[in-house]
């Protein structure tokens, strides 16, 4: 079966969003009912694999998940991943009476607390507002998205891309000046960054902007005055896109870990989007 995303009336607060992972459908499906009366925001899935999906891809504050999932304690398979991916959500471990001390011995130090079945109303809710209770801080979303961070250390990879693209630079091959090179550079870094915040605000849709592409053709025209052949554009696209991947890594504490992968997909195929317009204003004309 499906991941299943709970459908949900609007709410002028934000709701706090809970995974509820357990391989038997009726009680997964009450867990998620009691969930969302008690006002929170219940996303469900039955296999490990399904979990792991949602864990890499969306965000969550609370995970319950079922010690045993098709095999002994994949529910602390979940748990790890959780841990790992996004350390601020808040985990609870459901167990039946037969693995309560086994699963007691090895819960020390990885969920943050434990549900014995059958569940009652009432437990549940009281564990998860208590677990929910000692969340952390909500981090700003200004300094956990890859858009952001491309703005702020704009600067800073300019002059290391400036260096690492003359390194071993062919004479005839000489970019015209450093000025117009930087501001080359700067539009894709914008651009790339306005790439991140319209798919931001519009999931899935891959239209390009009016202006998309303007930075890209600035960056191919030395080429018909200079003998700017494709393989170096690729070069120094490839830098580029180097030095993304190290920023995201050297900030992957800070950021949103349900949105790293889903940013780089997006700057990656922006890059692929400016390297194939150099090419074509490259040897146009």
């Amino acid at each position: 079966m499906n991941a299943h995303h709970s459908t949900l009336s609007p709410q002028p607060r934000y709701k706090q969003r809970v995974l509820c992972v357990d391989d038997e459908p009726a009680l997964k499906k009450a867990i998620a009912a009691i969930l969302e009366a008690e006002g929170f925001e219940a996303v469900t899935a039955e296999t490990v694999k399904e979990a792991l999906a949602l864990i890499a891809n969306e965000r969550f504050d609370l995970l319950v998940s079922d010690l045993n999932l098709g095999q002994l304690s994949d529910g602390f398979t979940i748990v790890s991943v959780m841990k790992r991916l996004q350390p601020r959500c808040r985990t609870l471990i459901l167990t039946g009476f037969p693995d309560f001390d086994a699963a007691l011995k090895r819960l020390r130090g990885q969920a943050d607390g434990f549900l014995v079945k059958p569940l009652r109303r009432q437990v549940l809710v009281d564990a998860v507002k208590k677990s929910l209770s000692t969340l952390p801080v909500e981090p700003s979303p200004s300094d956990d998205r890859l858009a952001s961070l491309l703005r702020q250390h704009r600067k800073e990879l300019i002059g290391q891309w400036l260096q690492e693209a003359a390194r071993g630079l062919n004479p005839a091959h000489a970019a015209t000046t450093e000025s117009e090179r930087t501001d080359q550079l700067q539009s894709m870094i914008d651009e790339i960054a306005n790439a991140l915040d319209a798919r931001r605000q519009t999931p899935g849709e891959g239209q390009e902007r009016p202006e998309a592409g303007k930075s890209a053709a600035k960056h191919g025209r030395p080429g018909r005055k200079q003998n700017h052949p494709p393989e170096l554009l690729c070069h120094e696209i490839r830098i580029l896109r180097a030095q993304i991947f190290d920023l995201v890594f050297l900030n992957l504490h800070s950021m949103d870990p349900s949105c790293v992968l889903r940013d780089l997909a997006i700057a990656s195929d922006t890059l692929d989007a400016l390297l194939a317009k150099s090419i074509n204003a490259s040897s146009a004309g």
